[in-house]
């Protein structure tokens, strides 16, 4: 059979049909039903790779020769739909398909009509066709319904669109019969492989209505192929009232009313409708046109490189950009052209060398108004197209673009990086809104490639113009509410919102990652002039004394020196002053390490939030480096008890109970000794120059974090060998010999040691001095804040913000830090008590206010296990009595003395209270202050 398919010629073709007709052998001949009920072929049949034309035809005459009465019924009322449907009579053309299905079974031809309308039609054309498509969707979306539906959807791009489907028929992925329509349906001229008698014996298995329309179509190509015999064989095989009610009900269709049916919205509408022709190609003259664009460019539009065919029997080769800048070619068949025609002169003008272009602006208009050009050019041709032109920065940068695309690699991605770099260097100020304003059009094709470009991961890559990462996320930010404004994009918009609301509350996280240690200066200013003043007056006289003396003791143990001597005086004063601004049990330094370090800071930021990770290294390597495995966890359990008790003995003032405090609240300390001399001349400078104290408090003040640096160099100091401690160093130790494995085994040692150093850098940065002195953030950052870095260390679900606008207030300073600590307390409280699935609720109100203060309710609620709630209402209840004198030095509890000790010192809080509801808990923080 496969001989005879191969070998037989057309003088036999009749003969040898005769004969198969009437032998056993006829069951191998692939045959479809002529009008099937679905969609399925022949499947069973062989597929015969290499069939001759003359015998695929003469088994089609003999197939449709029965059947010519409903064939010509068919065509008649497949014009009747096209009228129809062309008239935008959707009512009508809905019933016309339904009937036609009735009658005549599944077809390809109906159902990509029916999908034609369906993307070319607004959402009220959703629910048409449903008939014609309903058996290429069931029981699975079809092949050759997809490919057309996806070359035609307005949200995808036809070139990759094609080529996914195009290179599924070419790499065999499709079942033979598929992959030759497939191949017919997007890219006719594609003859290597898909030959004319292999696409009819395809069609041959399906319904007579779609083998006549691919006949007709085939009787098309061979003529322009130059064979008018075989083209003439062809008719021949149909049967001759068919042929003529063809011809009756379909000759040339005015493009325009096809254009107007898939629509004009864009500059590619010329692209548009030459996606929707394979359904419309019963009109020859609309045929025509699609066989001269494959022509031209279907092996660029495959991705088959190097094309072979010549384009310029579409468009004439222009040298002068502005030759192509003018109106698009219309082509042979006179279809209206607009930027794919444009695109397909610029292919065309490709092969004869360079481009004529006055500068950067005239090529990006040219890009602009043409489509996919890097995929349809080889780099070469682009080289030889677009030759360098330093001086001009704006023409580099899309001409390395048009490179990068074409065909992409590290080096050309750099050269487009530093490109884009200069063109927002020279020409913008850096603003890259203002060079996407400057690209853009009304047709905003360079805008929007521009736009897709510029992805935070490529914008954190413009060193030489973003330097922090927070310059990033604002030209991000900045880049979609542009997008949102300018392409009224709401998904844009609404993550602009969210990036910017990412700013607000990156400023606010910084606010508090600065300000872990934190002493508050006006609370402190009013101590120091209520404990100071008189005793700084009294030793003024002997400001010169002072100066003059070279004792450099700063030892307080001598009561009497200490008493008699004026140097010893004013050292004994700053000791006060210093052990005020280290230990006052609200405002001081302590005071902050207690609530925003140890209070679970410092333990969930380098263990909790890094266990995760290690427990992931070591279950990928269980199998394949158990040893090594075990070592992770066993280096986990080691690391976390190391940084509790960093947090438990260390970061503390030193005392009898904590002797291996890392801060000593004392100027007597060697190490501030220094330090301690510079502030005696300072303060003794000012008292000599004038009597008033102001001056030596406010130097004071300043002085004492330069007496804190030493306490918080030394804890830094201790955090570093922390860190050198646990440095993972023992990849030899663990090799097993298998490259891949110890290669994989080198980089997690190399990527967990990246993020153990930078989680200690940043908890470096905390032992430092604040930058800002009195943050500031609304309730609702402040809350969202507080929710942001509790999450990273425990599991807790979306809390539900309820903070209506005239509650939102700004918290400044002092302010800031007390909800800031107290919402920390509760919120984590919340997420490591409440009951699991259940959400917290945070809310703030206006209420009790008058002419005078403002009065601020903030409450904390959250659900509470049955089986625990009885236990966890004792120890709340135990925490809200209990005395809180050593609130601070308790780490162990729930943080609810922490937040009381606070409360009580600050006038403005005038409730801290909580109440049992049902089997929950609401914790609620009264506030008054001041109008401002």
């Amino acid at each position: 059979m496969e001989r005879l398919h191969r070998e037989c010629d057309a003088a036999d073709a009749v003969v040898v049909a005769e004969i198969l007709n009437g032998s056993f052998l006829a069951r191998y001949r692939p045959v479809g039903e002529a009008f099937p009920t679905d969609a399925s072929s022949d499947a069973d049949a062989p597929y015969f790779e290499s069939s001759s034309l003359d015998v695929e035809l003469e088994a089609q005459r003999r197939r449709l020769a029965p059947e010519k009465e409903r064939i010509v019924d068919a065509v008649g009322r497949l014009s009747v739909l096209n009228e129809a449907l062309l008239g935008n009579n959707h009512e009508r053309a809905d019933r016309e398909i339904g009937s036609f299905v009735e009658d005549f079974g599944a077809t390809l031809t109906v159902a990509w009509k029916a999908a034609s309308a369906r993307s070319a039609g607004d959402e009220k054309a959703r629910d048409f066709g449903l008939p014609a498509l309903a058996p290429y969707w069931s029981p699975k979306r079809s092949v050759l319904s997809a490919a057309f539906e996806d070359t035609t959807d307005r949200e995808r791009n036809y070139l990759q669109a094609r080529r996914s489907f195009v290179g599924f028929a070419r790499r065999a992925a499709l079942d033979p019969n598929d992959a030759s329509l497939v191949v017919d349906l997007l890219s006719p001229r594609l003859t290597d492989g898909f030959g004319y008698a292999r696409r009819l014996q395809a069609f041959g298995r399906r319904g007579v209505v779609d083998t006549v329309a691919f006949m007709f179509r085939l009787s098309r190509m061979l003529r322009r192929d130059g064979a008018a015999v075989e083209a003439e064989r062809v008719l021949a095989a149909l049967p001759s009232e068919v042929v003529e009610e063809w011809h009756n009900s379909f000759g040339d269709l005015n493009p325009s009313s096809l254009q107007d049916f898939v629509g004009r919205e864009d500059q590619f509408a010329d692209l548009k409708l030459f996606a929707h022709l394979p359904a419309w190609s019963e009109y020859g003259n609309l045929y025509d046109h699609r066989l001269a664009v494959e022509e031209a460019i279907g092996e660029r539009l495959d991705g088959i490189k190097p094309a072979t065919r010549d384009p310029s029997g579409f468009a004439a080769p222009q040298s002068d950009a502005a030759a192509l800048l003018g109106a698009a070619p219309r082509g042979p068949s006179d279809v209206e052209g607009d930027g794919f025609h444009r695109t397909v002169a610029l292919v065309a003008s490709a092969s004869g060398g360079t481009l004529l272009i006055k500068d950067g602006e005239e090529l990006g208009s040219l890009l602009d108004r043409t489509i996919d050009v890097p995929h349809l050019l080889s780099a070469e041709e682009i080289e030889r197209l677009l030759p360098p032109r330093r001086p001009d920065a704006l023409y580099e940068y899309y001409r390395l673009v048009l490179l990068n695309d074409a065909d992409p690699n590290s080096t050309r991605n750099h050269a487009v990086r530093r490109a884009l770099q200069r063109v927002l260097r020279e020409r913008h100020d850096g603003d890259v809104v203002s060079f996407m304003r400057s690209v853009d059009s009304d047709r905003g094709h360079v805008s929007d490639h521009l736009y897709e470009l510029l992805s935070e991961p490529f914008l954190t890559s413009l060193y030489e113009i973003y330097a922090h990462a927070d310059d990033v996320l604002e030209a991000q930010t900045r880049l979609l509410e542009w997008q949102g404004s300018r392409r009224n994009d709401a998904d844009a918009m609404t993550r602009a919102r969210s990036h910017r609301l990412l700013i607000r509350l990156r400023r606010v996280r910084g606010d508090i990652e600065s300000t872990r240690i934190y002493v508050d200066p006006l609370r402190l200013f009013e101590w120091l002039v209520g404990s100071l003043s008189e005793d700084l007056k009294a030793l003024a006289p002997f400001a010169e004394d002072i100066i003059a003396d070279e004792d450099r003791s700063t030892s307080l143990t001598d009561a009497v020196r200490t008493t008699v001597q004026p140097r010893a005086r004013l050292l004994r004063l700053i000791d006060r002053a210093y052990r005020e601004f280290c230990m006052n049990r609200v405002h001081g330094a302590a005071s902050f390490i207690a609530r925003r370090i140890r209070h679970g800071t410092l333990h969930g930021h380098l263990s909790v939030e890094i266990a995760p990770l290690v427990e992931q290294a070591a279950a990928e390597f269980a199998e394949s480096a158990p040893e090594f495995a075990a070592y992770l966890r066993g280096w986990m359990r080691r690391f976390d008890a190391a940084v509790l008790a960093m947090a438990r003995d260390r970061m503390h003032v030193r005392s009898k109970e904590k002797p291996r405090g890392l801060i000593v609240g004392a100027i007597d300390d060697p190490d501030k000794s220094l330090v301690a001399n510079a502030i005696v001349l300072r303060i003794a400078t000012a008292l000599r120059e004038s009597s008033q104290v102001v001056t030596p408090i406010a130097i004071i003040l300043d002085d004492c974090w330069l007496l804190f640096e030493v306490d918080l160099r030394r804890s830094r100091e201790a955090f570093e060998k922390l860190r050198a401690d646990f440095v993972i160093d023992v990849g030899q130790r663990f090799a097993t010999g298998r490259p891949e494995v110890d290669a994989r085994m080198s980089q997690t040692i190399l990527e967990l040691n990246g993020v153990v150093n930078q989680r200690f850098e940043t908890a470096k940065s905390w032992l430092t001095r604040p930058t800002n002195f009195s943050p500031s953030a609304s309730m609702s950052l402040l809350v969202n804040a507080v929710i942001d870095e509790v999450s990273h260390r425990h599991q807790l679900r979306p809390p539900i913000i309820d903070i209506p606008e005239d509650a939102d207030i700004d918290l400044i300073g002092h302010r800031f830090h007390l909800v800031y600590d107290a919402l920390f307390v509760l919120v984590v409280n919340a997420a490591k008590y409440s009951r699991r699935g259940t959400r917290t609720r945070i809310a703030a109100r206006r209420e009790d206010e008058d002419d005078r203060y403002i009065g601020l309710v903030i409450e904390i609620a959250s659900s509470i296990d049955p089986s625990e709630a009885d236990e966890r209402f004792r120890r709340i209840e135990e925490e809200m009595i209990a005395d809180v004198d050593n609130a601070m030095d308790i780490d162990e509890q729930s943080g609810l003395r922490k937040v009381r000790c606070i409360v009580e010192e600050i006038d403005e809080v005038i409730g801290f209270d909580w109440r049992r509801n049902g089997d929950g808990v609401v914790f609620a923080l009264t506030m008054r202050y001041l109008r401002s």
